[in-house]
């Protein structure tokens, strides 16, 4: 978990201003959350369409978290 954490550290570091990588960086922290550390509620954090998205990417039906 701790290196997953350090790449997504530094991946933040060297990508968070270029805007085409914003999103990107955005659902790899939130997937950290929502599946290793175990945390639902981090959905809530995305709009209603970046949540479907999400769980659309994650193989999830949006009914079932």
């Amino acid at each position: 978990m701790e290196k997953i954490k350090t790449v997504e550290k530094a991946l933040a570091d060297m990508y968070s201003q270029d805007s085409t990588f914003h999103y990107s960086l955005k659902y790899y922290s939130l997937a950290i959350r929502y599946y290793l550390e175990k945390d639902r509620k981090s959905l809530y954090e995305l709009t209603k369409e970046e949540r479907r998205a999400f769980l659309e990417w994650a193989g999830e039906e949006e009914g079932k978290w």
